[in-house]
């Protein structure tokens, strides 16, 4: 079975064609375990007619929605000639038709859509040890719980993400977005994504991030959001924009029993 590695902002996928009658998720438990197979946050299921992206992640859950993923799946369909550089063209997922652009220079810009907030209480309160943190729930393609604070290494330290993701508010769990207001114009992001544990970047979690960062009037119209390994850029206020980058690693076979 032929593959293709993939990473967005450091945030790296297994990309294969799709194929009848495969279990995804079985798939994407072995190819990602990064001791036993070939390593990944998670898997993407392209079909070229129409373009189409699934996204599994590595403990095998569905994703409903992937920003980085996307700009890899979209990345793969132009270097395929599925699709033209620098043309709009739409990718089928399970959040909807996602409209993107794969740039001559190599960035790639996905409409996210609106965001989503929480109907009961735009900010919440929940205790983790003691401590009472301050959450916000959105919505940008799949479920986050945005929390600013001032050092978000540390709340890495107290495991702040991996505790309110797996928390009784979330039955399904959540991707929990630590952010720290470096100005108007940059943020600071880690994510805690459910079934897969910290990535490198988050693109859903860089829109999570923005979206709930100018509601409340901390950032400006177009913000960098900084990860671990590079940067990504939203803009467009309420009707998002997503821009990172899709870098192809390699390719390789892999036999699937």
């Amino acid at each position: 079975m032929r593959f293709y590695k993939y990473h967005g902002c450091g945030n790296d996928f297994l990309l294969i064609d799709e194929m009848q009658g495969k279990n995804y998720s079985e798939i994407a438990k072995r190819m990602c375990n990064r001791r036993l197979g070939v390593g990944a946050d998670g898997l993407l299921v392209c079909s070229s007619s129409p373009p189409s992206m699934r996204i599994f992640n590595m403990d095998g859950s569905e994703a409903t929605m992937c920003g980085n993923g996307i700009r890899c799946a979209a990345g793969y369909f132009v270097e395929k000639g599925v699709a033209n550089p620098d043309e709009r063209f739409e990718i089928r997922t399970l959040d909807g038709l996602k409209t993107v652009v794969v740039k001559s220079d190599g960035a790639v810009s996905v409409g996210m859509g609106r965001a989503k907030f929480g109907a009961d209480c735009f900010g919440e309160e929940y205790d983790i040890d003691g401590r009472r943190i301050m959450f916000y729930r959105v919505f940008t393609g799949c479920a986050h719980a945005v929390v600013f604070c001032d050092d978000v290494f540390k709340e890495i330290l107290f495991g702040t993400g991996e505790k309110l993701s797996s928390c009784e508010l979330f039955p399904q769990r959540v991707n929990v977005d630590l952010v720290r207001i470096e100005s108007r114009k940059m943020l600071t992001v880690r994510t805690y994504e459910r079934g897969v544990g910290y990535t490198a970047a988050c693109g859903t979690g860089a829109c999570a991030a923005y979206a709930v960062a100018r509601r409340l009037k901390l950032c400006d119209n177009e913000t960098e959001i900084r990860f671990e390994l590079g940067s990504m850029k939203v803009y467009g206020g309420e009707k998002m924009t997503l821009v990172g980058d899709s870098v192809n690693v390699f390719c390789g076979e892999w036999e699937e029993k």
